[in-house]
């Protein structure tokens, strides 16, 4: 499940544009991982088993602009085998950014197309009360 709280705002609002979509069309999704602390983004490129690719500080994810899916079976159960073509099909058309045009082929991806420019202004997701 994703936090949406430690999303960037103007990518939870099109991912809310995206998700409403996927729903019309009827495909049914859900986001395995959203924003991903630097520890958390350091322990998985250094699994070195094609996870990702971005070193720490270099992923969307880290910034709050990034979201893997799932497809979710009639009987709830979760599944990569889905349509990955209509779902960044529908992506693009919310102005996302879809992993499946990236050379590594990240078809359960997407991003804010302004990532980077978020990194810039090193803006970080609310801290959540630890209490």
């Amino acid at each position: 499940m994703i936090d949406w709280t430690q999303l960037y705002p103007a990518f939870a609002k099109q991912l809310a544009d995206f998700l409403e979509l996927c729903t019309s069309k009827g495909l049914r999704i859900e986001g395995t991982e959203g924003y991903r602390s630097p520890q958390r983004q350091a322990e998985l490129y250094d699994r070195h088993d094609g996870t990702t690719n971005a070193r720490p500080g270099m992923s969307p994810h880290q910034w709050g602009c990034a979201v893997d899916f799932i497809f979710v079976n009639e009987d709830g159960t979760r599944t990569y085998d889905g349509d990955w073509t209509e779902f960044g099909s529908l992506a693009e058309r919310a102005g996302l950014v879809w992993g499946g045009t990236f050379r590594s082929d990240d078809k359960d991806h997407v991003e804010f197309a302004h990532w980077r420019q978020v990194r810039a202004a090193n803006w970080r997701p609310p801290q959540k009360d630890q209490s």
